[in-house]
């Protein structure tokens, strides 16, 4: 029988930080920051990760840490390279890609995604033009339902859900491309802590007893 991971606020108040730090880089909101404040986030995140024991987090964590001048004056450009263009995107940002045999986006897992949306009350402000699986748009669902668990908890079962039927089948591939990808030290520690948390939260949430 398959199970709903018991909700707790205080957990939920750091989840909801973390994925709020990463869907802030992978919309590249922190592409241009400068080192003071990557110590800052660092800092933040070893706090708020202190409810994890997973080792790939801390690994991230790690990596992060070791960042250089270079990394955060070629970030942007890297950022650009893996995920936007102009060129063949290096790693795709998009759930489709990874889910589908044709490898190419908006297709049936583009619709699926804008189904859990649309369930939620939302519409993307750009439909039809941004992809609904972005990963930059689930990461800012998640952090939708997290934010509003806090007021009621249904949001909650509704965040499992939506893990389990998208982020937990792609998010994995996707950091393994970009660590086979990049040497760039906040890039990769950004990539592990995302491939430890979904790793976590696996955990957490059982999948693999109960499906």
């Amino acid at each position: 029988m398959k199970q709903q991971m018991k909700f707790d606020e205080e957990v939920v108040v750091h989840k909801l930080a973390i994925y709020m730090f990463l869907q802030k880089f992978y919309d590249g909101q922190l592409n241009r920051i400068g080192k003071a404040s990557w110590k800052e986030l660092i800092d933040v995140l070893t706090q708020e990760m202190t409810i994890f024991s997973n080792d790939e987090i801390g690994k991230g964590l790690q990596l992060l840490s070791q960042f250089t001048d270079e990394d955060i004056e070629a970030l942007e450009f890297e950022f650009n390279r893996l995920f936007v263009g102009p060129n063949q995107l290096v790693v795709s940002p998009y759930e489709s890609t990874y889910r589908n045999t044709e490898r190419v986006i908006m297709q049936s897992e583009t619709i699926a995604v804008r189904r859990f949306y649309e369930k939620a009350g939302l519409v993307l402000a750009k439909k039809n033009i941004n992809p609904d699986d972005h990963i930059a748009l689930e990461l800012e669902f998640v952090c939708y339902l997290l934010e509003n668990s806090l007021e009621d908890a249904t949001h909650y079962e509704f965040y499992q859900e939506f893990l389990k039927a998208h982020l937990f089948h792609w998010i994995e591939a996707h950091c393994a491309l970009i660590l086979e990808n990049s040497e760039n030290t906040i890039v990769k520690g950004v990539s592990t802590i995302l491939q430890g948390l979904i790793k976590e939260e696996k955990v957490l949430m059982e999948v693999n007893k109960d499906e």
